[in-house]
């Protein structure tokens, strides 16, 4: 027995910061020492220290580790920082029009793991991966001379800058010619003009003529330069732009193709202070209310989320009821004269009826495929997020999972086709959001990166304050229906807080923050009266003035019981006077 002690005490003096790094369900014996962090720990409970459960368990951060480590000491920072350099391109190698640059990095890191790469071409961020070996494709790079750099970051927040390398982007060996206005994603109303020039490139022989097209019709023809012509919007939805350049030797090229959108009418200005109702597609018999027309919802509802479009499982999307098949979703002309009215209509992703599987990347690109021919043909203003299964953390902040990529590639693909007047919500359940601060794991706070990721293109985030446990920055626990946990979730999402084994999640905008409560007790397990929502609204606003507004579930529930939601809580948000972004 004397020398096995002597044994533990000679391993515990050499120096026990050299201990291998905890990780989560690792098998760990009673006595072992580990290092998690700046500090070394001892395993006082071998059981409770191997558990797959690091919200509770790690070592100085979970909830419960005093009751399976002690403290042993800390220990200096020896983080070495990762070690990264391009590989491609080649210094001063040079790319046609039209070609994808591929960007690669050797990333390394001497302690632990690299988590990231993200590449910055001539200052501007264009993605991150987190998937070795962290290549990644520029696609449609503009003309001229670039420089890229590459920034490697490790699994414990470290980063490191790359040497630059050069290269340019030139016009092509041959005929060719593309649309620079408008530009993809740009807006018209109907009848408007549309001003569409094209650049061509011909090395060979000169320029015959230059057709312009839309949908792939010709609508007017050029035969000298500057080539530009004028199309008269018609026809609400997407559209495709395109060019045909014909030489004098016969050759002819064609351009890719530019998106636009027609609207009926000019969008409607930013909405201001907002009650953001769900309209339910389905004659939902539960609550009386039956069908009720986009139009014949109550105006005080300036912002209508259309809920919920059907995902199959090979990732189609398809616009119909999932609840009741038969009912159908708005008319383009619906929701044109929506938004003539002065709202914005967004189409909601996710319910009850629409899963899907966010780790399979065809399933992702499908889905892509398919929604957004939906949202530019039908003109909905925007998407709104609400995924409700199916999205689970990685095993770290800096490194995503496979559904989080999956998730965070849909919104970054579907935003970018439509360019930045499109706008972009989200409805997380708590446990996505404020749930991470007692853990981060499984659904547990797996919203975060992605919010974080995403937050300059977010309009506001509209969190559920409902049918499940609230925390506060502090990780306490608040019952949903009540004016504290309105007054503590809320202070979370724009305070910000520690997540559990994390770093700290920097709060939002007051105006990227909307309060979601439902319309009625039959709605959802958290409904709270006009009177203490007020009292709830009054207290937030005290300290946060600019937040932007309220949303239910939904605009139907809230028919059933005569507008009881929306006509207490428009007119008291439009009381409180114009708001002061902190943006």
């Amino acid at each position: 027995m004397m020398s096995l002690w002597m044994v533990s005490v000679t391993a515990i003096a050499a120096d026990p910061c050299d201990a291998r790094r905890y990780v989560e369900g690792d098998t760990y014996a009673t006595g072992e020492i580990v290092r998690n962090g700046d500090s070394a720990y001892q395993c006082d409970v071998g059981g409770w220290c191997s558990m797959q459960a690091a919200w509770a368990y790690e070592p100085g951060a979970g909830m419960y580790w005093e009751m399976a480590w002690h403290l042993v000491g800390p220990c200096s920072d020896s983080n070495e920082p990762p070690l990264v350099s391009l590989t491609a391109p080649a210094e001063g190698e040079v790319f046609r029009i039209g070609e994808n640059v591929v960007f690669e990095v050797d990333a390394v890191d001497p302690d632990g793991t690299v988590s990231g790469v993200t590449y910055y071409v001539d200052g501007q961020g264009i993605g991150e991966t987190t998937t070795p070996p962290f290549a990644m494709s520029w696609q449609n790079p503009s003309l001229g001379a670039h420089q890229v750099v590459a920034v490697a970051r490790d699994d414990r927040g470290a980063e490191t800058e790359s040497a630059a390398v050069s290269f340019s982007v030139i016009e092509p060996d041959v005929l060719s010619v593309r649309i620079t206005e408008p530009t993809a994603g740009a807006r018209f109303t109907i009848d408007s003009p549309v001003a569409v020039t094209a650049v061509v490139h011909a090395p060979h022989a000169p320029v015959d003529r230059v057709h312009f097209l839309v949908d792939g019709a010709v609508f007017a023809t050029d035969e000298t330069a500057p080539f530009r012509q004028s199309w008269t919007a018609m026809g609400i939805g997407e559209h495709l732009l395109s060019a045909r350049v014909e030489a004098g030797d016969g050759t002819s090229a064609e351009s890719d193709p530019v998106a636009i959108r027609v609207s009926s009418t000019d969008p409607p200005a930013d909405p201001g202070r907002v009650v953001v109702g769900y309209w339910e597609t389905w004659d939902a018999v539960i609550h009386d209310a039956g069908h009720i027309p986009l139009n014949d919802i109550h105006e005080g509802y300036n912002v209508l989320n259309v809920a919920f479009p059907v995902i199959l499982p090979d990732g189609t999307a398809v616009l119909e009821d999932g609840m009741a098949p038969g009912e159908d979703p708005p008319e383009p002309e619906e929701i044109a004269t929506a938004q003539a009215a002065g709202r914005k209509v967004l189409l909601s992703i996710g319910g009850a009826a629409a899963g899907m599987n966010l780790t399979s990347a065809a399933v992702v690109d499908r889905f892509i495929e398919t929604i957004i021919p939906i949202l530019a043909d039908n003109g909905y203003d925007g998407i709104d997020i609400d995924i409700e299964s199916g999205l689970v953390a990685g095993p770290s902040w800096n490194q995503l999972s496979a559904s989080q990529e999956g998730l965070l590639r849909i919104i970054l693909e579907v935003t970018d086709h439509f360019g930045p007047d499109f706008m972009l919500t989200m409805a997380p359940e708590t446990a996505y959001v404020t749930g991470g601060t007692i853990a981060y794991g499984g659904p547990w706070g797996a919203y975060l990166p992605i919010i974080d990721r995403v937050r300059d293109r977010l309009d506001w985030i509209q969190m559920q304050y409902y049918n499940g446990d609230m925390f506060g920055r502090d990780g306490d626990y608040y019952p949903p229906g009540t004016v504290e946990g309105m007054v503590r979730q809320t202070e979370a999402m724009v305070e910000g807080f520690q997540v559990a084994g994390g770093p700290v999640f920097q709060g939002l905008a007051q105006d990227q923050v909307v309060i979601g409560l439902p319309a009625i007790t039959g709605a959802g397990r958290g409904y709270m009266t006009p009177a203490k929502v007020r009292q709830g609204f009054d207290t937030l606003h005290a300290q946060y003035p600019g937040l932007r507004g309220l949303m239910t579930w939904s605009a139907n529930w809230d028919a059933s019981n005569g507008y009881e939601y929306v006509r207490n809580h428009r007119p008291y948000l439009d009381g409180l006077g114009p708001i002061l972004s902190t943006r």
